[in-house]
């Protein structure tokens, strides 16, 4: 993993033995999208080698990261697949509740098909 190859590299040219990087964070830096690509990662894990807290590891990640955009999964635990759908049709529903039941979107005219929008939640 390039988090661990940056921390050996910056451990060695500065003489330092940092902490190692807890599992949230390094979850963290794996949801993130690092606009910066690699070069981002590395000034990150350069910093933290340097300085040792992850608290500015955190606030950096953090501050790039919108609230409800990232799934909320634990990748180590089974996942059901019913429930992810299940949670994502109850935020949906939730965030548009002008289509949680059903609806029509367009009237039929001279024997056109109407189309109906149904919800999962309502079969």
């Amino acid at each position: 993993m390039l988090i661990d190859y940056f921390l050996d590299l910056y451990s060695k040219t500065y003489r330092l033995e940092p902490k190692p990087i807890s599992r949230e964070i390094t979850t963290m830096m794996q949801r993130y999208t690092w606009p910066g690509n690699i070069r981002q990662l590395e000034n990150m894990i350069r910093s933290y080698v340097l300085i040792g807290t992850e608290e500015s590891l955190a606030a950096e990640l953090l501050s790039a990261v919108p609230v409800g955009i990232v799934p909320e999964i634990d990748l180590a635990n089974p996942i059901s697949l019913k429930e992810v759908t299940r949670a994502a049709t109850r935020g949906l529903e939730r965030d548009h509740p002008e289509g949680a039941a059903g609806e029509w979107v367009e009237s039929p005219q001279d024997g056109q098909v109407a189309q109906y929008k149904l919800s999962i939640a309502s079969l």
